[in-house]
């Protein structure tokens, strides 16, 4: 629930980044009229969403109430942080446009095996990544990176599109294995 709420209320900061109010994002440069105390407001919900992604399932493993639910919603609410995370950051231009394809990829992916599934077509599950698990971590770090008001927005611009390149590749070779047109070699 404190996941959700720290989303919504960075989900509010599309509306400031895209309307009137926009987001000031580094030391010296406005990119628009935020007050002031509210500068820090996205990076802090999204660290507070982020950061609660290893606390509670940590905190579900410890108590012995994993369920298929909660990992459900867990996985839902991985998605939903970056893409509101990479939503705001692209409106306040502190992440490159393209990052909007690293906060769609999972819901692409999602929605074509839906459509396969639909036609008729084979799906595979796909097994554990390690390396999945570390770009989805770098994902969120250059999302956090990029919210942070002090960071020149070139730099944060830039650690995101070196990011991106792995993380769509990824999804890419996920994508073919998944489709089975590749053998899972992980």
């Amino acid at each position: 629930m404190a996941r959700g709420a720290a989303v919504a209320g960075l989900g509010g900061f599309a509306g400031l980044a895209a309307g009137a109010g926009g987001l000031e994002t580094t030391a010296g440069t406005t990119v628009t009229n935020t007050d002031a105390s509210l500068r820090w407001a996205p990076a802090v919900l999204f660290a507070v969403a982020a950061l609660l992604d290893a606390v509670d399932g940590w905190l579900a493993r410890r108590t012995d109430s994993v369920t298929d639910l909660g990992a459900r919603l867990d996985l839902e609410m991985d998605g939903l942080v970056v893409l509101i995370g990479a939503t705001v950051g692209v409106l306040a231009g502190v992440l490159p446009l393209v990052f909007l394809a690293v906060a769609g990829a999972r819901y692409a992916f999602v929605a074509g095996l839906w459509w396969r599934d639909r036609r008729g077509h084979p799906t595979a599950e796909l097994p554990p990544s390690h390396v999945r698990r570390v770009l989805g971590a770098l994902a969120m770090v250059a999302i956090f990176v990029a919210l942070v008001p002090v960071v020149d927005p070139a730099i944060s611009r830039a650690f995101a599109t070196v990011v991106a390149v792995p993380f769509l590749a990824n999804f890419g070779r996920d994508w073919l294995v998944a489709a089975g047109y590749l053998e899972d070699d992980e």
